[in-house]
């Protein structure tokens, strides 16, 4: 559909001045699954957060992540269709089956994207196997309940054996982390600027003793901070002291 659309807009003359940009990929899996075996707690997951939903005593959707970079939905997708979206058209998709269908479904933002180093479109056909596996080994899991106390040792449900095989079909180039050091200086920043902001309400409690106040708003103290930074700030141990921090960042401390 990519290709498609980027060939019709090229006859009409258009031309791409830069790659198209990700902020959420969703990858689908349905199964026929005659008899649901599995529940909330048959999912071992990296993700904290999980939901069920349930409709006439019978669970309908299993959520892990939710918020998060990644979220995994496994979904009675028959039921959802005739709760709301009528989108009739999937017996197609599925050779004519229309009942006993589940969806499993990852929801993947941006930051999980560039750790795999996708980007644009190709960035995903050329590298959705390396994201998907780590989905499906590592973060994600469907299993059989056992006696076991510990859930990571319960068998592989037979869906989830299944999944990876068909996983192994898709494009991948080994990515397993890719270093963004624009993104890792970005996330630095924002570390620093946290705590700016966790002493800047210390700098309002003790003003507010000071002037023997209940508190003191942000704006207060920000310009308290400001009056002590312009007494304290010497141009010539700034522009040292930044120079050798640039250096230490070059060299990778």
């Amino acid at each position: 559909m990519h290709r498609r659309f980027m060939a019709w807009a090229e006859s009409l003359g258009f031309q791409s001045l830069r790659s198209e940009t990700l902020s959420r990929v969703d990858f689908t899996f349905d199964y026929q699954i005659r008899a649901a075996d599995f529940e909330a707690d048959s999912v071992v997951s990296l993700s904290t957060k999980d939901a069920t939903f349930r409709k006439d005593r019978r669970e309908q959707t299993i959520q892990y992540g939710a918020g998060g970079d990644v979220m995994l939905r496994i979904y009675n997708k028959i039921a959802e269709i005739n709760d709301s979206s009528s989108t009739f058209w999937f017996r197609a998709l599925w050779n004519g089956v229309f009942e006993d269908v589940w969806r499993i479904e990852w929801q993947v933002r941006k930051p999980m994207l560039k750790r795999f180093a996708i980007r644009c479109v190709q960035d995903l056909i050329d590298q959705q196997g390396d994201l998907l596996t780590y989905l499906a080994e590592e973060h994600d899991t469907l299993r059989r309940k056992t006696d076991d106390s510990n859930r990571s040792r319960w068998p592989l449900h037979p869906v989830w054996i299944d999944l990876r095989r068909r996983i192994q079909a898709f494009n991948r180039e080994g990515v397993y982390r890719s270093f963004d050091y624009t993104a890792a200086l970005e996330e630095r920043l924002w570390r620093a600027g946290i705590a700016v902001y966790g002493y800047l309400k210390h700098i309002g409690a003790l003003q507010a003793r000071l002037q023997n106040e209940v508190g003191l708003p942000a704006s207060e103290a920000t310009t308290h901070l400001l009056r002590m930074l312009a007494r304290i700030h010497d141009p010539v141990t700034w522009k040292a002291d930044v120079e050798r921090r640039l250096v230490d960042m070059r060299l990778g401390r």
